[in-house]
């Protein structure tokens, strides 16, 4: 039989999050007691170095803050938590945008380029 959910917690991060997750989203609390051990083993090795760097990206902030407690001992409390995950919010929306920027912006150039190319057409004697 596996191990509980709840057995074998090592951070009051991890609890902290447990007391905020319902049970529908338990599979969230095991992907952080897996980043506990990969913390505690020194890393993660061959195939779990892989599915790491694919969880981290989902929970880039619940990541750092379980490396920093077992790796620093630096416990991150729910407020600052909270904080964190909005500040990271922020960035990835000023990231968005700024991708949507530059999308928007290579649109117009090719738009620009096409009219520029379209008036060559013609006074080449192209048909319009």
């Amino acid at each position: 039989m596996t191990q509980s959910y709840v057995e074998g917690i090592k951070t009051q991060f991890v609890r902290d999050r447990l007391k905020e997750t319902s049970w529908a989203r338990r599979g969230y609390i095991e992907v952080l007691k897996i980043f506990e051990e990969i913390y505690e083993e020194g890393g993660a090795k061959g195939f779990g170095k892989m599915w790491h760097g694919q969880k981290r990206k989902e929970y880039p902030v619940e990541d750092e803050c379980i490396r920093k407690e077992i790796q620093e001992g630096v416990y991150t409390p729910p407020e600052e938590f909270r904080r964190l995950v909005e500040e990271w919010k922020e960035e990835q929306r000023r990231k968005e945008a700024e991708w949507m920027r530059q999308q928007w912006e290579q649109q117009r150039r090719e738009q620009e380029w096409l009219e520029e190319e379209r008036r060559k057409w013609l006074e080449a004697g192209g048909k319009p």
